[in-house]
């Protein structure tokens, strides 16, 4: 191998004398997600399990982030009012009463944002909203309308559970 040139009886890093003495590894580092989730872990990993508080989480999580982006993009522009007649964002209330009538496809055009970053941010939120608010419904329903059949058959077992301890019961009933 021309070109390269290699060192001979390079030592081991374990053995090479740094400033403090010798080598000393790092210890591990854990994964991220254990960092960033330590303290809310447990709560996370419930979250997780359950998909109907999980949308619940997800779209205040989404309404408060928006609303908060909303009036830092738009609460320069109070002055401003649109051409419409509509009512600019002043405050944080009127961000959020935008962002929760933009999720739930209610919005009443009474107030408006009148900048690029808000009409996008609006549009950001309008959009994830209705995926939120739409799935949020639907868990629900669906927890409303399932079918009882796992409660049947559980109630059945627990019936053959309690038959087979009377009778238990009953044969070692003394006679007396």
């Amino acid at each position: 191998m021309q070109g390269q040139t290699t060192l001979p009886n390079t030592p081991d890093l374990k053995s090479t004398p740094t400033v403090f003495g010798t080598y000393c590894p790092l210890p591990k580092r854990p994964p991220l997600s254990h960092v960033l989730h330590w303290p809310f872990r447990a709560w996370a990993d419930n979250l997780l399990r359950r998909p109907v508080e999980l949308l619940a989480v997800a779209t205040v999580v989404l309404l408060v982030l928006g609303s908060t982006l909303l009036y830092f993009a738009e609460h320069n522009s109070a002055a401003i009012t649109t051409a419409s007649g509509t009512a600019p964002i002043k405050t944080w209330w009127d961000a959020m009463w935008l962002c929760v009538t933009s999720a739930t496809t209610d919005s009443y055009g009474d107030v408006a944002p009148v900048t690029l970053p808000g009409r996008v941010v609006s549009i950001i939120v309008a959009f994830l909203g209705i995926i939120l608010v739409g799935s949020f419904t639907a868990s629900i329903t669906s927890y409303i309308i399932r079918e009882p059949s796992s409660d049947n058959a559980m109630m059945n077992e627990l019936r053959q559970r309690l038959d087979r301890i009377e009778r238990l019961l009953v044969e070692e009933k003394p006679k007396g």
